[in-house]
């Protein structure tokens, strides 16, 4: 599965990634309504998780692991101040009902985002969705902290086809994002040091083990099946 995970990587970035250009002129619209400060990429990235309930700072950081410890608290600090997130009482974050309904803007303008770009091809979509499901199933037994909050995320109840496939793709990368940290850590190296860390042998050594450790939710699939998991992920429009 080695390969594969490396080969399927490119189209799973840029699946993921094709919406968030189109979204962010509403969600900027939605933020200066609400007079919103601050990290908002903090903000929009933590809202999915938090939406399935309360999460510790520690389980929601390895979303934007790179982002430094004390930078990612008091962005979610400041979010707390803003009156969208709340601290419970364990000293988890949460949602506020305000932070409700900017979630909740997030996820439609991901969804319109995810129709739009795939109306064309629903057919595709269709066939990519069980595939998808089977996948998010499987990365289960090798979840990291960031599949975990990402995945543990709820789709809309009225969510299409194309964004739910859109959400579990975007799981499948942090499943990606776990492994590659995973085995940057295996190496001895922090976070800051990977950053920095250039081409050369040992990053060819970090890649080809991120590959082997993403690579485990595709064994869950027949060789056919990845075939067309890898053709379709290619042929949807971004």
């Amino acid at each position: 599965m080695t390969e594969f995970a490396r080969d399927v990587a490119p189209h799973v970035d840029r699946v993921t990634l094709s919406v968030f250009p189109l979204i962010r002129p509403r969600l900027a619209e939605v933020v200066a309504g609400a007079g919103i400060t601050g990290n908002t990429r903090v903000l929009v990235l933590s809202a999915g998780p938090l939406l399935a309930g309360p999460v510790a700072a520690g389980d929601l950081h390895p979303i934007l692991r790179y982002m430094p410890w004390p930078d990612f608290v008091a962005a979610l600090d400041e979010h707390v101040a803003q009156g969208l997130f709340e601290r419970v009482e364990d000293g988890r974050y949460g949602l506020t009902e305000a932070g409700r309904r900017f979630a909740a803007e997030v996820q439609t303008a991901q969804g319109e985002a995810a129709n739009g770009q795939w109306a064309s091809v629903a057919d595709v979509v269709d066939r990519l969705l069980p595939l998808a499901e089977r996948l998010t199933a499987a990365a289960w037994e090798t979840a990291g902290p960031a599949y975990a909050a990402v995945a543990n995320g709820r789709d809309p109840a009225q969510a299409s086809p194309a964004h739910q496939l859109w959400s579990r793709v975007t799981a499948l990368r942090f499943h990606r994002a776990d492994a590659h940290a995973a085995a940057w850590a295996a190496a001895g190296l922090s976070a800051e040091q990977i950053v920095a860390l250039t081409e050369g042998p040992e990053r060819e050594k970090i890649e080809a083990d991120t590959n082997q450790r993403a690579g485990a939710p595709y064994g869950a699939l027949t060789a056919a099946e990845r075939t067309a998991w890898l053709e379709g992920l290619a042929a949807l429009p971004t």
